[in-house]
């Protein structure tokens, strides 16, 4: 619902933008709402790009991370481990079905997961795009790194960036839709909307 509102509040705003960006939002968010989340969530997530209504997933960070516990459970690019208690990844694997995951021995639970992880769910966050763009919207999970042409954004860009892309105030020939960063509200910028609100 609170998307639906924020499509309603961006619609004031950005009238024209009904055709190319708001019904198509709003189409996904009503989607969310009705097929909703839940421990079956990537499943619906999987149906809902084979059905009528053409679906884009993009790959966000921690979408990255179960692709990397699977191929090398002890790599690290980040402060913190996947499996830190603060980071999701011990939940995820529980949700498969393999309890007890740590940071402190990660291949512990490695096998076991690599035998729960469905082929469909490998398959679908392997194909995840990295943006799509609508007229002249471009979604993408956390940004875009400024200076680089749209088809030559690399992975970690996509799905990590904050800075330069938050304090940049260039026209990129599009307005970026992104989340990643935690904002109070929805916030329309002159080259982006923000709308992670944690």
């Amino acid at each position: 619902i609170g998307i639906l509102l924020m499509t309603a509040v961006i619609q004031l705003a950005v009238p024209e933008g009904w055709a190319n960006f708001h019904l198509p939002w709003a189409a996904m968010a009503l989607a969310l709402a009705v097929y909703g989340g839940g421990p079956l969530a990537l499943d619906r997530l999987i149906g809902l790009r084979q059905g009528p209504v053409p679906a884009v997933t993009l790959l966000g960070n921690h979408d990255r991370y179960i692709l990397a516990y699977r191929d090398a459970p002890t790599w690290v690019d980040r402060p913190l481990h996947w499996l830190h208690p603060s980071m999701g990844g011990a939940r995820t694997l529980a949700s498969y079905g393999v309890p007890d995951a740590t940071e402190a021995d990660p291949e512990a639970t490695h096998a076991a997961f690599v035998a729960q992880f469905p082929a469909a769910h490998l398959d679908f966050l392997s194909t995840c795009a990295l943006w799509h763009r609508v007229g002249g919207y471009v979604f993408v999970h956390a940004g875009i790194r400024p200076g680089v042409a749209l088809e030559d954004q690399q992975r970690d860009d996509c799905i990590w960036i904050r800075e330069p892309f938050l304090s940049s105030r260039d026209d990129f020939g599009f307005k970026v839709v992104h989340g990643h960063t935690i904002v109070p509200t929805p916030q329309h910028h002159s080259n982006r909307i923000a709308l992670d609100t944690g």
